[in-house]
């Protein structure tokens, strides 16, 4: 599943910064949360297009910050190389290359959500925290897509990645020794002028891995656009929603 994951980005590497609005939107809201202050050493998992690095690099100050991403060609965009501190490495979240503690800020958006082992990834992260460090992680939640996850139910075109309820992170947290930490979701709407206007959006985000397989075929995807804009559709235009889980915490 990893390959695939990974595969899926690699290709959306040259589209994501032009389709990935609300991913953008969500590095923004998450660099919003980070203190501002100095930060020796910061790790952000999943680093994408650069959007967080961009929005927070500007707030804080560190000596090196770690941009790791899963998909090496993300890695290679050249906003890594615009600042000294800007350090890009090809890993997987789940496997960090780090052994703890030994990070400052822990940092990621919209990539989490992609776990397949987020009871041992999670406290796998957090051990990498020195004593004081901080961590600010935003991910897309269980209501994510909802409109596409419906649609997909109705006609069987498609299908949607299966994202987790917000309180599995909550417990997942709350059983991890010597932190503390708050959480909070925000609901978030993007508007397209059409169904096909959405799907190609989605598709360049690279974030189109589902694990499922629907119906395939031009009388399948017409049908669901026949629904979702029966369904969903406003003055001409239709819905992709987002649930958001923004966390923010330290090492006690």
């Amino acid at each position: 599943m990893k390959l695939q994951i990974r595969n899926a980005f690699n290709r959306a590497s040259a589209s994501y910064e032009q389709s990935a609005l609300v991913q953008k939107k969500v590095a923004g809201l998450c660099a919003d949360l980070v203190p501002r202050g100095n930060y020796p050493r910061v790790v952000e998992i999943g680093a994408g297009a650069g959007f967080l690095a961009v929005a927070l690099l500007p707030r804080i100050q560190t000596e090196e910050y770690v941009a790791l991403d899963i998909a090496e060609q993300m890695v290679q965009k050249e906003i890594f190389r615009t600042h000294p501190a800007l350090i890009p490495i090809v890993g997987d979240g789940e496997k960090l290359p780090f052994s703890g503690p030994c990070v400052d800020l822990l940092v990621s958006s919209s990539a989490m959500q992609w776990y397949l082992e987020p009871d041992i990834s999670i406290p796998n992260n957090v051990s990498l925290l020195r004593p004081g460090g901080r961590f600010v992680w935003a991910l897309f939640v269980r209501g994510t897509l909802a409109e596409l996850a419906d649609v997909s139910a109705r006609t069987g075109f498609g299908s949607v990645f299966p994202l987790q309820e917000k309180e599995l992170y909550e417990r997942i947290l709350e059983h991890i020794p010597g932190i503390s930490f708050t959480l909070h979701t925000r609901s978030l709407t993007l508007w397209y002028d059409s169904v096909a206007d959405f799907l190609r959006a989605h598709r360049e985000t690279g974030a189109r891995y589902s694990a499922g397989r629907g119906r395939v075929g031009r009388r399948a995807y017409m049908e669901f656009c026949r629904v979702y804009e029966a369904v969903y559709g406003r003055q001409g235009r239709v819905p992709a929603s987002y649930e958001t889980v923004f966390i923010e915490g330290w090492k006690r």
